[in-house]
């Protein structure tokens, strides 16, 4: 009886030690895009983590003060569901990313940061996915959307128009729209001034990550939507995942008390 106690104990210690050291990698991904951006994904991710280390290594200490086993309990179960929850999110993004455009004569790519008079990393991963597409489209024309940040020098449509024209796109067939500083504005304002493209579904190009909660709000504005997905770095890919389940959640929650954007 000593001896299997001993094997069991054995085993559970090993398995605490697995379960530690993702987490401690968990964190360490999470924190792969500081010091430049902290967002609320690489904070949920690197706190959530740490806080389960803690709870799973220290559980003599949490029971032996009553307020901090309730406390410690009480978030344990949040972080599961919570994460449960971005799970079943996490399967409507995939399935989002997979609605490839069908003979959509309009694409729109959604701002994102630009740095002085050039576009961001990922912006330019988006603009090239939109160079990709005017090419074996060619009746297609391009949407670019977005404004000026209070760091940016220029609208990020602006500089968008310049890098496609300078990947050989024709100026003729670049729409700029440079008053959006959100997503819901980017159509709502698009669809505002370029109207006769709305009638059919618009190709949305933008991160992966982004397009499920992109055509949600698309959606409320009786947009059609397919979409192209731009390369995100795998590095960067959690943060920015996982920020998203908080856009998403934000998101209901403001349709369903009615709220405005």
């Amino acid at each position: 009886m000593q001896k299997n106690y001993s094997v069991q104990w054995g085993e559970f210690m090993i398995i605490k030690t697995i379960i530690t050291l993702i987490l401690l990698t968990a964190i360490r991904i999470f924190a792969v895009p500081l010091p430049k951006s902290l967002n609320i994904g690489n904070l949920y991710g690197m706190i959530s983590s740490a806080f389960l280390i803690f709870y799973i290594n220290f559980q003599s200490f949490i029971k032996s003060i009553s307020f901090l086993n309730i406390a410690c309990t009480l978030v344990f179960y949040c972080i599961i569901a919570f994460t449960f929850l971005g799970g079943i999110f996490s399967l409507m993004m995939l399935k989002q990313i997979k609605t490839k455009p069908k003979n959509c004569r309009c694409c729109i790519v959604l701002g994102c940061k630009v740095i002085e008079n050039r576009p961001s990393r990922m912006l330019r991963k988006r603009l090239d996915k939109a160079v990709e597409y005017l090419n074996e489209n060619p009746q297609a024309v391009c949407i670019v959307s977005g404004g000026q940040g209070r760091d940016e020098m220029r609208t990020e449509a602006e500089v968008m128009r310049e890098y496609l024209i300078k990947n050989g796109i024709s100026e003729s067939r670049i729409l700029c729209e440079t008053k959006s500083t959100s997503t819901f504005e980017n159509f709502a304002f698009s669809k505002k001034l370029f109207g006769e493209h709305f009638n059919q579904p618009i190709a949305v190009i933008t991160d992966g990550y982004h397009q499920y909660r992109a055509s949600l709000i698309a959606k409320m504005q009786g947009i059609s939507t397919c979409s192209l997905s731009s390369f995100t770095e795998p590095l960067f890919l959690p943060t920015y995942w996982v920020r998203e389940w908080f856009g998403i959640v934000f998101l209901k929650i403001r349709r369903l008390l009615g709220g405005g954007f």
